[in-house]
């Protein structure tokens, strides 16, 4: 059997009429060589249509197109390395997100274990994402990605109207950096681009394109917002600014569970209430847990108001949850049970409340808790977890016990770190452009008695790895 390895390359623009790619393969035969035709069948995207193909001797006239794949054979000469490539484009208009903002996503074929790289151009690039394992950079209008085997990606553009860090499409918000900064310096992270791009929507438009319970979300990339949000404009800013910058660091988090990075961003958001009520900008403050109700008293032109928050999350249902043994918030998701979605919150934002008030910051949990290998199942999520932190705060068979621990944290005076990073000094990947060598029939200088008739790159890849990705978003 041949072995050889490979190493994939995608150059392509995309705007918001089409896409144009270029994907070359360079193909390594390592034992025993040479080999004198290489074959391979490639998945490509769907609505491809094939411009040219070629390799070393030329054009590639003679290969097998379905729907969702290619299947070449290379022009006959004995050699030791060859590289295809394919040249293709999508006539397929990009998605709009709301007024001027698009998207686009892809799957990135490849081969397992394969080192893989991409640059798109992309005219009015804001942000976007690449898949767990891989590096990427957003400089210039280029997104760059590097890492090995398959993936997939999603590139967010348009011409909205920039801040600090952030770039508006609809409706133009005011003192957004402190949503940002409070959200950096929570977490300890920055995002890969520049600017979160952030759609502003009114009620109609979000509900159709996102949910009807929400009042922001972030996805792959974007911040989704309500247009009536007022004085809770900033809180939720911050809320999906922080599941903007987790995004990158969960990628490990395969499950579809989020009670930690919801805990952490509604820690945020609570930072950012308390930043603004301490700053009289705001008439209330931040609610407990698991606790009591809170009054706040403000004195108006017309007369004294008394304001009422109450608690998010019941404490007595928090008692029966842990001494009945029950389980949900190990598969925990506010997208999936209305019925749990408040008691979720407050039990994700206790979690990081109880590790802040006993352990320490956000930053100290991510720490401990970087990792670079999938986790797919939630309750090996929850294993892993709980080698880090307390799973179960609070969870005390007195009830005096329990009731004590949940006053310590609603009485805990947490520190508002703020982050200013410099996203100037943001780093771009490297990329050297893969070559095709210009080979003539007859001139590749081997002597090699023994014709090796065709061997196929499912042979010497042990295995072609029939892929395409689909997104979720």
């Amino acid at each position: 059997m041949v072995s050889a390895s490979a190493e994939i390359q995608y150059q392509g623009t995309m705007d918001e009429s089409e896409v144009g790619m270029n994907t070359s393969i360079q193909l390594e035969c390592d034992d025993p060589c040479p080999v004198s035709r290489w074959s391979l069948t490639w998945n490509l995207p769907e609505k491809a249509q094939i411009i040219e193909i070629k390799d070393s001797l030329g054009e590639i006239e003679d290969y097998q197109r379905t729907s969702k794949s290619v299947s070449i054979t290379t022009n006959s000469e004995k050699r030791y390395n060859e590289t295809v490539q394919i040249w293709m484009k999508i006539d397929e208009p990009a998605q709009e997100i709301h007024d001027d903002l698009y998207y686009r996503k892809m799957s990135i074929p490849s081969f397992s274990g394969e080192k893989t790289t991409g640059e798109i151009k992309v005219e009015d690039l804001v942000s976007g994402k690449v898949g767990f394992g891989f590096g990427s950079s957003f400089v210039n209008d280029e997104f760059r990605f590097s890492g090995e085997g398959p993936t997939n990606i999603r590139v967010n553009f348009g011409d909205g109207v920039e801040k600090r860090y952030y770039q508006f499409f609809g409706e133009e918000r005011e003192n957004s950096t402190e949503a940002y900064e409070i959200a950096v310096g929570t977490t300890g992270l920055v995002q890969e681009f520049e600017r979160f791009p952030v759609a502003v929507m009114n009620n109609r438009s979000y509900n159709e394109k996102v949910n009807r319970w929400s009042s922001g979300q972030y996805i792959s990339g974007t911040v989704y917002l309500r247009d009536d949000l007022e004085k809770d404009y900033l809180p939720v800013l911050t809320h999906e600014t922080v599941h903007g910058l987790n995004d990158r660091f969960f990628r490990w988090d395969q499950t579809d569970s989020t009670y930690i990075d919801e805990g952490v961003a509604e820690h945020a958001e609570y930072l950012m209430k308390k930043k603004l009520f301490r700053k009289n900008r705001a008439k209330t403050g931040t609610k407990e847990i698991f606790g009591e109700s809170k009054k706040y008293k403000v004195e108006e032109e017309d007369g004294t108001y008394v304001y009422t928050l109450e608690s998010q999350g019941d404490r007595d249902r928090l008692w029966n949850y842990y001494r009945q043994d029950k389980e949900f918030m190990k598969n925990w998701d506010p997208r999936e049970d209305a019925d749990t979605r408040e008691f979720g919150y407050a039990y994700s934002e206790l979690l990081i409340k109880y590790y802040i008030v006993n352990n320490g910051t956000v930053r100290d949990l991510y720490s401990n808790i970087a990792v670079d290998q999938k986790i797919e199942s939630p309750q090996q999520k929850w294993d892993f977890l709980s080698s880090h932190m307390v799973m179960e705060p609070c969870n005390f068979d007195s009830r005096n016990r329990f009731d004590n621990c949940l006053d310590e944290i609603n009485d805990h005076d947490y520190e508002i770190v703020t982050g200013k990073p410099d996203t100037s000094s943001r780093s771009s990947l490297g990329f050297e452009e893969i070559k095709v060598p210009n080979r003539t029939r007859g001139g590749s200088g081997i002597r090699e008695t023994v014709e090796r008739t065709q061997v196929t790159f499912r042979q010497f890849l042990k295995g072609f790895v029939d892929y395409l990705l689909s997104l979720t978003g």
